[in-house]
This record gives C-alpha cells, structure tokens and sequence, in this order.
C-alpha cells in the first residue's frame, strides 16, 4: 500500500522489511539534511516484533558511521519511557543513558520532548 501511495512522489522511496535488513541500504542513499524517526523496536502488544525487540543500537550504530555525511542530522528515539529497567520483553531496552551517551559521543545536542528522544547536530 506504501509503495501505491508514494509512486508519484519522487523523493520518497519504499523499502519494505526491517530495520535489521535494510537500514543501511537506506542510509547509503541519503545525503544532505536528515531527520531519522526511530520508531521500530517492540513495544508489547501488537506492536510488530522482527528477529530483535530492540533494532535501536543496530540503527543508532549505523547512523553514527555515517553522521559526518548529514549537514543537518536530526533523530528522533520514539517510546523514551521504555528505555528503563522497569520495561519487560524478552530483550531488554538499552538503558537512557545508552542514547544520551550515543548523542554526546557524537556531539549532538539532545532534549527529551514528549516520551521522545531528540538529538541533532545543531541548536535549534
């Protein structure tokens, strides 16, 4: 349905899969200013489960090899609430401090907004 939807949009392009299969892929394309919305991990119910409940370090990883190529590098971490001890799957979240220490280590400047988890490498 995704991919009907957005055919005539020329800067959007589907890629149908998980993070773990085809974030790379992704990023590879991309140049220039950049916004990364992270939404994919398992949050229970029937929230969609790929083969990690937790693809963020993956993706945060990834995104770290290639941040110096963004001019404008903005990520937003969806579900900062699970990201505590207190949450139970069978993967645990990594801790905050994980994302925070991921953001400084690149020099991005970070806020929490809403339950969501913002770094980006330019003040606001």
């Amino acid at each position: 349905m995704a991919k009907e939807r957005f055919r005539h949009k020329g800067n959007v392009t589907v890629l149908s899969g998980t993070s773990e299969e085809r974030f790379r892929e992704a990023i590879d394309q991309i140049r220039g200013p950049v916004a990364f919305w992270l939404d994919g991990h398992f949050s229970g119910g029937i929230t969609f489960k790929g083969a990690s409940d937790t693809p963020i370090q993956f993706e945060l990883d990834v995104i770290a090899e290639e941040a110096q190529k963004f001019e404008r590098l903005t990520v937003f971490v969806d579900d900062f609430r699970c990201f505590a001890a207190s949450v139970s799957t069978s993967e645990p979240y990594p801790a905050k401090a994980y994302l925070v220490n991921w953001a400084e280590r690149l020099g991005l400047n970070w806020t929490i907004e809403h339950d969501i988890f913002v770094a980006r490498n330019y003040a606001d």
